[in-house]
């Protein structure tokens, strides 16, 4: 990542540092959605049809904060979440 995106987004780039995996879209067939992935774990995951790219972020790293700092995996696509601790 870019030194701005590393400042815009720091819990998206630690799960990358990490080892993580971010796969993103904004169009496609039936639910598209972006997803942050650590290692074979889901981070987190929300429907991203039409989106910006900012936007897709903002939401991901809102929802990388909350897996960091609370353990928390959301997975707003399937309509669930958990904490892994």
């Amino acid at each position: 990542m870019s030194k701005s995106a590393k400042q815009n987004w720091p819990y998206i780039d630690q799960t990358l540092d990490d080892g993580g995996q971010l796969a993103i879209a904004t169009e496609g067939y039936g639910v598209v959605f972006s997803a942050l992935l650590s290692g074979r774990d889901t981070v987190c995951m929300i429907e991203s049809d039409g989106m910006s790219f900012d936007k897709i972020m903002n939401r991901l790293e809102k929802l990388a904060q909350r897996y960091h700092e609370e353990g928390i995996v959301t997975d707003e696509v399937n309509g669930s979440e958990y904490c892994i601790w």
